[in-house]
């Protein structure tokens, strides 16, 4: 399992940590989420290699910036 922590502008509540917990839960290549509102990070933890585009394109889509 690859584990990589991403930046993200835009969080502000546990809503939006659910939101970004459950987009990114939903792909089958996450295995994991953890997300960190006070320092506006996310842990992703894939099933074999990490995948950026794949990671930003959930986050944009949810109206959060990948920084």
């Amino acid at each position: 399992m690859v584990k990589k922590v991403y930046k993200v502008d835009g969080m502000h509540c546990s809503g939006c940590a659910k939101r970004v917990t459950e987009a990114l839960s939903r792909s089958c290549e996450i295995k994991k989420v953890s997300v960190n509102l006070d320092s506006k990070e996310v842990l992703v933890s894939f099933a074999k290699e990490e995948n950026d585009d794949l990671v930003k394109s959930i986050i944009e889509n949810l109206g959060f910036k990948l920084i």
